[in-house]
């Protein structure tokens, strides 16, 4: 997994360096087209100033042909004057018409080169036109395509975070776990190492029966808080119920009907009537803390049983609690159910508590195994850890009494006679 994650990382520094690279590129080029543009506003400057000059020049071949159409007339008017004037003047006159002559013809060849001129200047603007669309179509296309590639690594860089991300969250999770294994076997060891000095202590004799009191005195007093605190959150719950009815209803009429959708029964709760997901898990974790301190005092005192009254117990445990499943699934949802069971599990704590109080009827004499067994039935506990405790405890009760093997079957009349009448014997003996 390492590997995979520098192999990935080596991937990410490739891509990141070739758009860095492309980037750099881009930079460069957008540089050359600045200085393109410059170059093409420069060229335009240039033109802008040689039509200028054309325009001057144009202008002044305009004026001295105007001058030679003067002169032309001139001379014509010079043709048709009187041939009695002077032969001085008549020289003068074909001087001054040969010199503007050659003035006009060296006017006309400055004029020629002035439009070979501006022709040459026409086909350099034009060129260069060329060469500036065809530079700008080549900058164009390789920005497109620098697009195009940047879009492809951005893709490639999701795809790649993506798997990253999963692998942190991999790792982390294999990390948590870790901790967690690590703290369960801890607990294990610690858990291990108190029971085997617990069984050495049992073995030797040396424990007295005065932890037993203690811990039955510790349960006793946690009853009344236990109560408390299922009190409270009776009451908030039935505050939270109420709020929700409220809006419920609220909900419905700002609807425009009445009508109670029906919901779907889960298993495992009292009834459908709404709770908030927190008050649920903080009921269901409290339970689980009193039945994992309950099963903890129960291992301290020694209340452990073999393996057939195990099988047997749980096989009758699961019929029993089929019958319970069945009820629940049977049951109704309406509000004086749910707090009728929710009174029904306050009390299950209370009457552990008073089972516990009794253990000394429980060793003095038979009377109190059945006042056991009576309250029991009376309270009709029949979750399985109840029914497994008040086994074990009528067992333990019944060798304690009778100093004798105890039945495996709790609910075996026959051989609860039969130990019955040979307590009696004993005593009469």
């Amino acid at each position: 997994m390492v590997v995979q994650i520098d192999a990935i990382g080596k991937d990410k520094m490739v891509k990141e360096s070739e758009l860095e690279r492309l980037m750099n590129e881009k930079v460069s080029v957008e540089k050359q087209m600045e200085m393109f543009y410059v170059q093409c506003s420069d060229k335009e400057k240039l033109i802008g100033k040689l039509f200028r000059e054309k325009i001057e020049l144009e202008e002044h071949l305009l004026q001295e042909e105007k001058i030679r159409v003067e002169l032309i007339r001139k001379v014509d008017e010079l043709v048709c004057v009187e041939t009695s004037e002077k032969p001085q003047f008549k020289v003068g006159e074909i001087w001054m018409l040969e010199h503007v002559e050659l003035e006009r013809e060296n006017l006309n060849d400055a004029l020629d080169e002035e439009k070979r001129h501006g022709e040459d200047l026409k086909a350099y603007v034009s060129k260069s036109e060329k060469m500036t669309e065809t530079t700008l179509e080549k900058i164009r296309i390789e920005r497109e395509s620098l697009s195009t590639a940047k879009a492809i690594l951005e893709k490639k860089l999701l795809e790649l975070t993506n798997p990253i991300n999963a692998l942190k969250k991999e790792v982390k999770s294999a990390g948590v776990e870790a901790k967690h294994s690590l703290v369960t076997l801890k607990s294990t060891a610690s858990d291990v190492l108190q029971s085997d000095s617990e069984l050495q202590k049992q073995e030797n004799g040396t424990e007295s029966y005065a932890l037993d009191l203690v811990s039955i005195e510790k349960v006793y007093e946690t009853k009344e808080d236990i109560i408390e605190e299922m009190k409270k959150e009776a009451k908030s719950m039935k505050l939270s119920t109420e709020g929700h009815h409220k809006k419920k209803k609220k909900c419905a009429k700002k609807l425009g009907h009445n009508r109670k959708t029906r919901v779907e029964k889960v298993p495992c709760i009292v009834s459908d009537w709404p709770l908030e997901e927190h008050e649920l898990k903080a009921l269901e974790d409290r339970r689980a803390r009193a039945l994992h301190e309950i099963e903890h005092k129960r291992r301290k005192l020694g209340l452990v049983e073999d393996d057939n009254s195990k099988t047997e117990e749980g096989y009758e445990h699961e019929k029993k609690e089929d019958n319970v499943t069945r009820v629940v699934n049977g049951r109704d949802d309406s509000e004086k159910a749910f707090y009728k069971e929710l009174f029904y599990h306050s009390t299950f704590h209370g009457t552990l508590a008073d089972i516990f109080l009794r253990d000394t009827d429980f060793i003095s004499d038979s009377r109190g195994m059945v006042a056991f067994v009576a309250t029991i039935k009376e309270q009709k506990l029949e979750s399985k850890m109840c029914s497994s405790l008040r086994g074990r405890m009528f067992k333990v009760s019944l060798k304690k009494a009778c100093e004798t093997s105890y039945p495996k079957s709790i609910w075996n009349v026959k051989e609860i006679g039969n130990i019955l009448v040979y307590k009696l014997s004993k005593k009469l003996n």
